[in-house]
């Protein structure tokens, strides 16, 4: 009887409690989406402080909308990027693309001023051959007046009064207008040809590419180029830190989210 009358009480209770998880039940979809709006509205704050950050901005990381979905995959993927050693890759390739075009915007610049030292060292190795031959020419002019041979001058002592004649004569007639105007028409006639020739030509467009190897070079090793991969370095660096520690809060609430979901 005792059994029997307390079975009543089991029923009532079981009742009450199917009851109870009914209630429980049709409030899951409430909570569910309640949760839900929460995440959604962690994660637009999260997007507009984002796409305002200006270390982000500068650092050129632009970050697509996070969604419950896909904001650890992006965070990570952007994370992993702002790894120092390819941030400093990255930074040296873009300086190194800049800088180039800028020495290469003045390649004419550098050519004229190769060809004008190449045409210098033409014209005065061209000079000291011409006034060579010149001279030769000049010396065999006097030595037919006095009779004589080259290898008789060649055999006078240094100290011959004769010799000493003959050289004064020569350097006389050397330093005339008329043999300076000869040097000079030869030397002009000489350095022009040669630097038409295609020998020259290569010498010069060579030259040329190696001051702008060497200026791209100088420019690369600037305190301003060096600079400026260091700012972006650091800049990586501090984005790095900041997309970290938003994954970390995100990751906080999704544990408490999938649990709820779960429950």
């Amino acid at each position: 009887n005792t059994l029997l009358s307390s079975s009543y009480e089991l029923s009532d209770g079981v009742g009450k409690l199917t009851s109870g998880l009914q209630t429980l039940d049709s409030n899951s979809a409430q909570l569910n989406a309640g949760a839900e709006t929460v995440f959604n509205t962690l994660l637009d704050t999260a997007n507009t402080q984002l796409q305002a950050n200006e270390s982000l901005k500068e650092a050129g990381i632009t970050i697509p909308t996070l969604t419950i979905a896909n904001y650890a995959d992006t965070l990570n993927g952007v994370i992993a990027s702002l790894d120092t050693e390819s941030v400093i890759a990255k930074a040296e390739q873009v300086a190194l693309e800049k800088v180039t075009a800028a020495v290469r915007a003045q390649e004419d610049t550098v050519r004229a001023a190769v060809t004008e030292a190449v045409q210098q060292q033409v014209t005065a190795q061209v000079t000291k051959a011409v006034t060579a031959q010149v001279q030769a020419k000049v010396l065999a002019g006097v030595l037919d007046a006095y009779q004589m041979t080259q290898d008789q001058y060649d055999a006078l002592p240094a100290d011959d009064g004769t010799k000493a004649d003959i050289d004064s004569t020569v350097a006389d007639r050397m330093q005339s207008d008329e043999v300076k105007q000869q040097i000079n028409a030869l030397t002009e006639q000489n350095v022009a040809a040669q630097m038409a020739s295609d020998e020259v030509k290569a010498l010069i467009e060579q030259k040329t590419e190696e001051q702008i190897s060497l200026l791209i070079e100088q420019n690369m090793n600037s305190a301003e180029i060096t600079g400026q991969i260091n700012a972006a370095a650091e800049k990586a660096e501090a984005g790095a830190a900041q997309l970290t520690a938003v994954l970390q809060q995100l990751d906080s609430y999704n544990v408490f989210y999938k649990g709820l979901k779960s429950y």
